[in-house]
């Protein structure tokens, strides 16, 4: 059972599997089984900033952390390590701003929308400043395991 909200980047990559710099939620605030709500802050210490900032195409990844966390508290009894998953398709997703304002908050939205079975989801997100959209659009996703993991390693 997971306890809301989890804050800072320690508790949050008990429910994500990204870690170090590649983690960009500094918190979980809800999840209701329909929509998780998270936060992220970005500065210049992570991967995507570019000098000038992170860019707002970037709200893609932080739906998929997102999503990835959705993913380990709806279906984990929170024993188990999160597990990657794979972005198989973005669709309908705009970006309405160029880039991040460093050092501030934003709220990351994951519903899901469907079960496709065999591993594969379609989620909507959003990332909002305030009660403005910086960023929207679905994202099918599929589950990995150790196996699939491995598999891809092997081939290279």
């Amino acid at each position: 059972m997971v306890c809301f909200p989890l804050v800072g980047k320690s508790e949050v990559s008990k429910v994500v599997p990204h870690k170090k710099k590649m983690l960009l939620l500094s918190e979980i605030t809800s999840f209701d089984g329909e929509v998780l709500v998270a936060k992220a802050k970005l500065g210049r210490d992570n991967p995507f900033s570019d000098g000038k900032g992170t860019p707002c195409y970037v709200s893609f990844e932080l739906i998929a952390q997102a999503v990835s966390a959705f993913s380990y508290i709806s279906t984990s009894a929170g024993d188990a390590e999160p597990e990657i998953g794979f972005i198989l398709r973005l669709s309908s997703f705009v970006v309405n701003r160029s880039y991040f304002e460093e050092g501030k908050e934003y709220l990351v939205h994951a519903k899901a929308t469907c079960d496709l079975g065999h591993g594969l989801y379609e989620f909507e997100g959003k990332v909002t400043d305030d009660d403005v959209t910086i960023a929207e659009g679905a994202m099918m996703v599929a589950r990995g395991s150790k196996e699939i993991i491995e598999r891809m390693v092997e081939r290279g």
